[in-house]
């Protein structure tokens, strides 16, 4: 086997829903970093290696998953810029993969979170990268995040957020919002404000 047959299985278990799926995954991974830091080059995991970890999290219902698909794209931006895995180097889909894991989680703050990965993306957009530069899942997938903020104090907050971010998407001349994109700025708006007389 190699690098490729154990991306296909990595993605495999990110796609398989399954509960032991982080861990499976995990493992492999570990695996593949060992094999790599001992000399078999055929073993590098790359990109695609580490953001189908991101995904698996992503996918997962454990506690903290989003958390955890940030600690691996830390490690990743740490692999690459240290030099010790150059094939490390995350992109707009791991970003975005990221992004998403906050938007399917019940942690605290998730709003703010995947805004802030939003944030990254962009200062390292307008410093040349053209790897980070967000797309329509991107804006899309940071107000699902919001939409789906139902503690009573983080409201006010993410329905800001979305704001934010739907104004950005409007003065991007690149990305054009979908059907979806509008649909999920309709449920930010219809889940973060308050109704009736509420708002009086």
């Amino acid at each position: 086997p190699d690098i490729y047959s154990y991306n296909s299985v990595l993605n495999s278990w990110a796609k398989s829903m399954k509960w032991e799926a982080v861990d499976r995954a995990e493992k492999i991974l570990a695996f593949m970093e060992k094999a790599y830091a001992d000399g078999r080059l055929d073993f590098q995991p790359n990109t695609v290696s580490y953001t189908a970890i991101i995904d698996t999290y992503a996918k997962s219902t454990k506690k903290n998953s989003a958390e955890m698909a940030k600690k691996i794209l830390s490690r990743m931006e740490t692999l690459y810029m240290s030099g010790m895995n150059p094939s490390a180097k995350p992109n707009t889909h791991t970003m975005n993969t990221v992004i998403d894991a906050y938007a399917k989680c019940h942690e605290p703050h998730k709003a703010v979170k995947a805004y802030e990965i939003f944030c990254h993306m962009n200062k390292m957009r307008n410093s040349g990268n053209t790897e980070f530069v967000p797309n329509v899942f991107t804006y899309t997938t940071v107000l699902n995040a919001c939409a789906f903020s139902f503690r009573a104090e983080e409201k006010e907050e993410a329905f800001g957020i979305a704001l934010k971010v739907f104004q950005d998407l409007k003065a991007n001349p690149f990305v054009q919002p979908t059907h979806l994109t509008y649909g999920t700025l309709i449920k930010a708006i219809n889940n973060l404000l308050p109704r009736g007389d509420e708002r009086r």
